[in-house]
């Protein structure tokens, strides 16, 4: 039996979840991202967008790129291009210099996966991520697991905030593969403060063969962590990681 063409897909029928749906205001139902085209009480009909470019509020003072990917900050309703506020929703369409003032983001919505978000992106996605120290000794997600999508790191950089990395052995960009398996060590040594510390660099440790820029399991998240001692005097440490996000 083939398929039957019910509607193109760019405004869906739903039903308005608990607490209802207002005209503009997005929100999830379920793992879908929805920008209501009316106002509708809970269990009423209505219809919504689930593609296109929309500008919404965004976390302030974020500074974007565009082709970034962009996440739904559950705690407070807005764009955020942090994997560790909620779920992928779209890629930002234009740069954002990250101002005071710079409240609203342009998102294209509507990718299934991470892999679509890639492909609308020159097959490329670029993040960068502030941990706290306490953050980086802990463990942290830098990119959440996304079911059937296998994470592809294409470079990576650390810089050390507020301080020189000291203490610590290694600072560590982290994926799995069968077990775990270190994308990049980057040793304290080179990180200093304010300096950039690229995979491959000297103190920026990747596996042998190029096999850090091979596909991760599918379904499996790419974290930040550290060997030997807790990070010290730096405050934060900053990962910028250029990623595509492959198909199982």
């Amino acid at each position: 039996m083939g398929t039957t063409y019910l509607q193109p897909g760019d405004d869906l029928d739903l039903i308005a979840p608990t607490g209802g749906v207002t005209t503009g205001v997005p929100l999830l139902i379920g793992g879908l991202f929805v920008a209501p085209n009316v106002t509708a009480a809970e269990t009423v009909a209505f219809t919504g967008k689930v593609t296109g470019v929309h500008a919404y509020t965004k976390t302030a003072s974020q500074a974007w790129t565009a082709g970034q990917a962009i996440y739904w900050n559950t705690s407070t309703a807005k764009f955020d291009n942090s994997p560790s506020t909620g779920p992928f929703v779209g890629v930002a369409v234009e740069a954002v210099a990250g101002g005071a003032g710079d409240t609203t983001g342009k998102v294209k919505i509507g990718y299934t996966s991470a892999a679509a978000a890639a492909a609308g992106a020159s097959g490329a996605l670029h993040i960068r991520s502030r941990f706290t120290v306490a953050q980086v000794n802990a463990g942290a997600t830098i990119l959440p697991a996304v079911a059937g999508i296998k994470y592809r790191m294409l470079d990576a950089a650390l810089i050390a905030v507020g301080g020189a990395a000291t203490a610590v052995t290694t600072v560590d960009i982290l994926a799995t593969l069968s077990s775990s398996r270190k994308l990049m060590a980057g040793a304290a040594a080179q990180l200093t403060q304010s300096a950039l510390l690229r995979a491959g660099a000297t103190g920026g440790a990747i596996l042998a063969d190029g096999a850090s820029f091979t596909q991760n399991d599918a379904n499996t998240a790419v974290t930040i962590g550290k060997t030997g001692a807790d990070v010290a005097t730096a405050t934060h440490i900053d990962v910028l990681l250029w990623y595509a996000a492959d198909p199982a």
